[in-house]
């Protein structure tokens, strides 16, 4: 029985020939063990979990639910034969549904206080530091970087979200004097609301 395995996180069929001119190896299941696939090339072998999705779309995380259905694949620009990933892609419908969810919530991000997002913050950029190396990887791929770059472009990213996290401790405003008599003029910062954001 033959096995159409993921390579690097390509999906491939070990009887295409373009797979078979690359050199991909040809993993085949092992019948002892339903569960592990041996390969033809190699001396080990892997083991494949139960219920694995060899073609999962990354659905879009909307109100608590991952949603999405038309799918885009995500292509490693230094090896253009290396599928990364299949994403899925909004649609108007869904971006509605998402600004919607996030308006929902603004009133009581608004009023949490500096140590509760402070929490946040500080717990994403230990969460992306503990997984630098996997998320590093995951980088260079998608963006064609070496591994060194992918690695140190997401360690700054830890970086940035614990400098903002303590940002939030410092939050201070200002006092400033005005320019009629007997008057102050007081500068807060407060959340303004729900933005949109296109970034690289």
């Amino acid at each position: 029985m033959t096995f159409r395995g993921c390579a690097r996180g390509r999906l491939w069929d070990t009887h295409s020939p373009v797979n078979q001119r690359q050199g991909l190896s040809a993993y085949r299941a092992d019948p002892a063990n339903p569960q592990v696939a041996t390969s033809d090339r190699r001396t080990h072998s892997i083991t494949v979990p139960k219920g694995i999705q060899m073609a999962e779309l990354h659905k879009n995380l909307i109100n608590g639910e991952w949603v999405g259905s038309d799918g885009v694949e995500n292509i490693n620009p230094s090896n253009t034969a290396e599928v990364v990933g299949l994403y899925a892609r909004a649609n108007a419908e869904e971006t509605k549904q998402a600004i919607a969810a996030a308006k929902a919530v603004f009133p009581a991000w608004s009023r949490s206080g500096i140590l509760e997002r402070h929490a946040i913050l500080s717990k994403a950029s230990q969460e992306i530091l503990a997984r630098k190396a996997e998320l590093g990887e995951l980088l260079s791929r998608e963006e064609g970087k070496t591994l060194p770059e992918g690695i140190g472009e997401v360690t700054r990213a830890a970086q940035i979200f614990d400098f903002f996290a303590g940002e939030v401790l410092r939050l201070a405003g200002e006092v400033l004097p005005s320019v009629r008599p007997g008057v102050g003029v007081e500068i807060t910062r407060e959340p303004i609301g729900v933005v949109g954001i296109i970034t690289p």
